[in-house]
């Protein structure tokens, strides 16, 4: 309904409130209450609106970049749930695939991430081995790409994922150029360190044509190859002896 200058009040009134605690999500709700005082009836109407003030604690202000990270590279952060006998074998393949293990009980996230991804190549490049009969609908989206079994190897095909989804997330219209242009400018505004990869250009900065070579699977599995023989971990020494 539309306010005429004989119905508006007389006199607008603001009272603002003390924030309250912080939620769960770091960001304090601000209530402000507005009074509308008619000088001729002297009825007052309240009107209350909650407003957003993001906090500035330490912790606060690195969950929101992580969202934002997460967000602008199409990563997904949700919660896992594994038992007990997952965990350690997760921790054995962390400390041949790494050089080090972590604690079954309490690990780094994004560690056990890079495993995991590692063992889900793993076991799609098994899974889907040319046979026919395995043969889904979306497999031609979602190419294989060769199973990291180092760090270097894991660290490439972060990479690759954060490039890929952030090439992804851009609008259809663009062309491949342009979109280059763009995921190149968001990496070096995220501060995302480039590989040393001799193919890539000279510099910290990421370019254009540094995207084009990381969104060629083929360039990414030559490259997780190379390092997997570079850099592969000593395979435990067999005791024949042992039963």
């Amino acid at each position: 309904m539309a306010l005429t200058s004989q119905s508006m009040p007389s006199s607008l009134n603001f009272f603002v409130m003390k924030p309250t605690k912080a939620s769960k999500n770091g960001q304090r709700n601000m209530s402000f209450s507005l009074s509308l005082n008619d000088d001729k009836t002297t009825k007052k109407t309240g009107l209350k609106i909650d407003m957003r003030v993001p906090s500035k604690k330490a912790d606060a202000v690195c969950h929101r970049e992580r969202m934002s990270h997460n967000e602008t590279f199409e990563f997904l952060q949700k919660k896992l749930y594994l038992g007990r006998d997952t965990r350690h074998k997760l921790a054995l393949i962390a400390q041949v695939m790494t050089g080090t293990g972590f604690n079954p009980r309490k690990f780094d996230a994004e560690k056990a991430a890079d495993v995991i991804s590692a063992c889900v190549n793993h076991m799609y490049n098994d899974i889907f081995t040319g046979n026919d009969k395995n043969t889904i609908a979306g497999m031609e989206e979602h190419p294989k790409i060769t199973a990291a079994t180092c760090q270097r190897s894991m660290n490439i095909y972060s990479l690759y994922q954060l490039v890929r989804g952030r090439f992804d997330k851009l609008w259809t219209g663009d062309t491949d150029r342009e979109k280059y242009d763009s995921v190149a400018e968001t990496l070096n505004e995220f501060d995302i360190n480039k590989p040393k990869v001799k193919a890539l250009s000279a510099g910290p900065k990421w370019t254009r044509s540094d995207i084009a070579w990381m969104c060629n699977i083929e360039n990414v599995n030559r490259c997780i190859e190379r390092n997997n023989k570079k850099y592969a971990s000593p395979k435990p020494i067999r005791n024949d002896t042992e039963q």
